[in-house]
């Protein structure tokens, strides 16, 4: 059996060293994830606590499908998602660490509407494939190639 995925049914039976392993093994991708999308440390680690608590109380309603981060990623999406329509606008902040990725890259991708940024962010910074892109996002893997086909199309375009 998969090691994580043994982790994961011994928390969700109630081991909380092993759901204690599953948050701090799992949490720093979740951030830098998030980061990734705001370049806004603050929210981040707003969102990323936030998601490491939805994540422990609907434990007992998830089965293992993907790996735990996918989960993670998932419900981070959709407290991103929910905070932007509280919020009727995206925050970018200029914060990022240029170690990471440099000044042309994120430029290119804070001009990016946000479902091209998470597969971007996902496919290039965190090695995701298109079937898991397409499992945290809730799209099929086609849609995942073909938003992608178009996507850096136009980034060719705006090079021209």
């Amino acid at each position: 059996m998969n090691v994580e995925r043994e982790t994961f049914y011994k928390a969700k039976s109630g081991s909380k060293i092993h759901l204690n392993y599953l948050i701090e093994s799992n949490y720093p991708f979740v951030f830098k994830y998030i980061y990734s999308l705001t370049f806004n440390k603050e929210l981040s680690e707003d969102i990323a606590q936030e998601t490491c608590v939805r994540f422990i109380i609907n434990l007992s309603k998830f089965e293992y499908k993907a790996k735990v981060s996918t989960l993670m990623i998932a419900i981070g999406n959709n407290l991103l998602k929910d905070y932007y329509k509280k919020n009727n606008r995206i925050v970018l902040e200029n914060d990022f660490d240029d170690k990471q990725m440099n000044y042309e890259a994120r430029e290119v991708l804070m001009s990016m509407d946000e479902e091209t940024r998470k597969m971007f962010v996902l496919k290039y910074y965190h090695g995701y494939n298109y079937k898991e892109i397409g499992e945290v996002l809730g799209i099929k893997e086609g849609t995942v190639k073909s938003r992608f086909h178009y996507a850096i199309k136009n980034i060719r375009e705006e090079e021209e």
